[in-house]
């Protein structure tokens, strides 16, 4: 790695975090090591995390602080890609959600139908439930499609992990505008409702949610 001018501080902490402990990383990268480099150093730790960026969340997240429309134009070619060949399901997982995450960037950095159900169109490779929770947690709040009602409906009444349901409660509610409020009971009733009810009682809190509150399309 040949620079026309001395490496920067900010470009040693960058190559150093990479020699810290798995629990000093736990903090991950942000945009306080990008910020102070050069277009040469930000080129060069682009091209150090773009071969990891299908088995790590941390350089999937640190690629795109480093320069974030090549890092979608990235994200876009890599998603329709196979996985990666992995030798355990603990990698698949990863890899997974990896998918996830960068779709996730994507489906928020640029919102549309085609992002954001691509998002979605990721449910049929995941393994876990921890794969189907990052989904959920990564559909935008602030506008929808129909694909994405749909299929948070049918996760409210289908999803056997409670952890992961109550990412699809969350999200699904947010869209109809129904915020979390500590003091709501109203709130509560729906969010138990859905997250712990009969199937017939979330079916008709569904119902009831459509009647009563408005969805922003894109």
């Amino acid at each position: 790695m040949i620079f026309n001018k001395p490496m920067s501080e900010s470009f040693k902490r960058f190559l150093d975090f990479f020699k810290l402990t798995q629990r000093e990383r736990l903090d991950g990268l942000d945009k306080s090591y990008f910020d102070p480099m050069t277009s040469e150093e930000k080129a060069a730790a682009f091209d150090l995390l773009k071969p990891s960026v299908d088995k790590s969340e941390e350089s999937v997240r640190g690629i795109y602080l480093c320069n974030p429309d090549e890092a979608i134009i990235l994200f876009k070619t890599l998603i329709p890609k196979n996985l990666p060949n992995v030798e355990s399901i603990r990698e698949k997982e990863a890899a997974v959600n990896c998918k996830i995450l960068m779709a996730g960037i994507v489906a928020n950095h640029d919102p549309s139908e085609e992002s954001i159900n691509t998002l979605i169109s990721l449910k049929k490779e995941t393994i876990s439930a921890g794969n189907r929770a990052n989904i959920y947690k990564q559909i935008p709040s602030d506008a929808t499609t129909p694909e994405i009602l749909n299929f948070l409906k049918y996760s409210l009444l289908e999803e056997d992990n409670e952890d992961s349901l109550s990412y699809a409660v969350e999200v699904f509610l947010n869209l109809h505008g129904i915020r979390f409020s500590f003091r709501d009971e109203e709130y509560k009733r729906i969010y138990s409702s859905l997250l712990g009810g009969e199937l017939e009682m979330k079916k008709r809190c569904i119902r009831e949610i459509e009647s009563n509150h408005a969805v922003n399309y894109l």
